[in-house]
């Protein structure tokens, strides 16, 4: 392994050259590590010593049973994408990160009205945002205002590596969040959030893998405002690395397209773990497809 990498991005390092098949297990098993696997012989032992060995790296404390079920094991993974986006040197960047698609957003962003970045899954678009970021692009993440300590959160600095936060207040007016989001983009600047977050009531309904999901939508409706582009973006880790993918703009310059955006996206989303089934998916969005938990549309 690279000697510049600090420890945590090695680990994430050695589980992204883990055969397909373990990595599989190891995220649908995420809620039941140590203790609980339901594996062929031999493999809960190796993957238990696994879920150690990353509590060991990371400097985590406290019951392995209890950080299993709290998902710590694999949420923590991609927290060091974005630390190895920003301050790897770029000779080792491409060892690192697999860039797809790149010419979908810097073609929508040489129009000059903005972009807005649509992900799923926490710290993807943290991912790709760090990327465009590299750039010289002024980029935003949406982020919690209690994050803005980082003593609360060990995410309190995922995904700010060159990029801007803008933090929401639960008391703030959305109108105001939004209006913010609007400046910005008028500035030609890009916006990073996740359709499957918790962030703004506007929501679409969309089926994925055969279920029901909701897709936040009212980022979509501030660039279909002020005539930014929509630019899915989904990042995973895998067996050959980190690889963050860029899609085709989904067009949202009509009523009709953002009706039509939360199928759009989910149906882009569904063919990426498609063809990604050994990535190491950690947020529930995932964790309740891949367990039979159906999602609540809230």
């Amino acid at each position: 392994m690279n000697s510049f990498l600090p420890v945590e991005a090695r680990w994430v390092r050695l589980m992204s050259c883990l055969p397909p098949g373990w990595v599989t297990r190891l995220n649908r098993q995420a809620l039941a590590i140590p203790y609980a696997l339901s594996l062929f012989p031999g493999e809960k032992e190796r993957i238990a010593d696994l879920f150690r060995g990353y509590l060991k790296v990371t400097s985590q404390s406290g019951d392995p049973a209890d950080l299993a079920r709290k998902n710590v094991s694999v949420r923590l993974l991609q927290k060091y994408a974005a630390p190895l986006v920003s301050v790897a040197p770029e000779a080792k960047l491409a060892d690192l990160v697999n860039v797809v698609g790149e010419e979908h957003f810097l073609n929508a962003h040489a129009r000059g009205r903005g972009v807005v970045i649509v992900s799923a899954h926490f710290g993807s678009g943290g991912l790709a945002a760090a990327w465009i970021a590299r750039k010289g692009i002024r980029v935003l993440t949406l982020r919690r205002t209690e994050w803005r300590d980082p003593k609360r959160s060990s995410v309190a600095s995922f995904a700010f590596f060159g990029t801007e936060p803008m933090f929401l207040d639960w008391s703030e007016s959305p109108v105001a969040v939004l209006k913010r989001g609007a400046d910005a983009l008028r500035q030609n600047a890009v916006i990073s959030y996740l359709a499957d977050g918790e962030f703004g009531e506007r929501y679409g309904k969309a089926s994925l893998f055969g279920r029901p999901v909701p897709i936040r939508t009212g980022l979509v409706h501030v660039a279909a405002s002020v005539g930014a582009a929509v630019v899915p973006a989904i990042s995973l880790i895998t067996r050959a690395g980190l690889r963050t993918q860029f899609f085709p703009e989904i067009a949202v310059d009509s009523p009709e397209g953002v009706q039509a955006f939360p199928q759009a996206f989910a149906s882009i989303l569904e063919k990426g773990y498609k063809n990604h089934p050994e990535c190491i998916s950690w947020h529930p969005f995932e964790t309740r497809l891949f367990t039979g938990r159906a999602w609540r549309l809230d």
